[in-house]
């Protein structure tokens, strides 16, 4: 995993909140050009040219403001997906929105299938839109990376079996409630967890040390009287702080 472009896609993933011009602004530091925002029916993104040979395509997460958005987590049967296998019908009708304009860019001139590597990011039901997104180019014969933040689960097991040549990186901030959900055995994760214990640094860890770490993190916000821990660690401006930290201790 290269952390200045997990580092990139995280604050990218955290401004990608904003509307176009904010967005534009926010992220200025990362766009060689291009620049191409998305807004339909309450989904959004923006798409740009990175450098010489990568471009970046991230997703806006939930907003529990959006009727829209809500009604995107909850629909959580099945549907077939445009690759294979089934996915969650709610994050699908999602990515369904935008991706016309996301197919005719790639296509067109702002991507070389030869030389070009397409990073597709996103946190929350930006992740879960990301993660469709990237097996849909992927299977366009492009060169995916997919690095996702906060991610609920997206898919089915045949479906995820396509991310066995999608290199994927997610990450998992401590008790984040978001990437428990939608129930595990009706979807599974996909890629390389890179989990963000409760120090804020990203550890190779077995499930157990994950569990003490989470109950570490639990003991010490009800200590501060934080009684939504899950929803507290799943904010992207925690993610992008955290994963910036480990960008500079790398």
């Amino acid at each position: 995993m290269d952390w200045k472009h997990a580092s990139m896609c995280a604050d990218v993933s955290n401004h990608v909140y904003q509307d176009g011009n904010d967005c534009k602004k926010s992220i200025a530091e990362y766009i060689q050009k291009g620049f191409k925002f998305l807004d339909k029916d309450g989904a959004q993104g923006c798409m740009f040219r990175h450098n010489d040979n990568k471009v970046v395509v991230a997703f806006r997460g939930t907003e529990p403001s959006q009727l829209n958005d809500v009604l995107a987590d909850i629909k959580a049967w099945k549907e077939s997906s445009e690759t294979k296998g089934r996915v969650h019908s709610g994050f699908k009708n999602e990515i369904d929105k935008l991706w016309p304009d996301v197919e005719k860019w790639i296509k067109g001139k702002a991507v070389n299938k030869e030389s070009d590597t397409v990073i597709v990011t996103g946190h929350s039901l930006g992740a879960a839109m990301a993660t469709l997104c990237a097996s849909r180019i992927a299977d366009m014969g492009y060169t995916v990376n997919l690095y996702n933040f906060g991610s609920p689960r997206v898919g089915n097991y045949n479906w995820a079996e396509q991310f066995e040549n999608i290199p994927t990186w997610r990450f998992v901030n401590n008790n984040d409630i978001v990437t428990k959900v939608p129930p595990f055995g009706l979807f599974t994760h996909i890629g390389d967890l890179k989990y963000i214990n409760y120090y804020g640094n990203v550890r190779q860890s077995t499930w157990w040390q994950r569990f003490k770490d989470q109950m570490r993190g639990r003991f010490r916000a009800l200590q501060k009287f934080q009684l939504f821990d899950g929803a507290f660690d799943h904010s992207m401006g925690l993610y992008a702080k955290k994963v910036r930290k480990n960008y500079e201790e790398s």
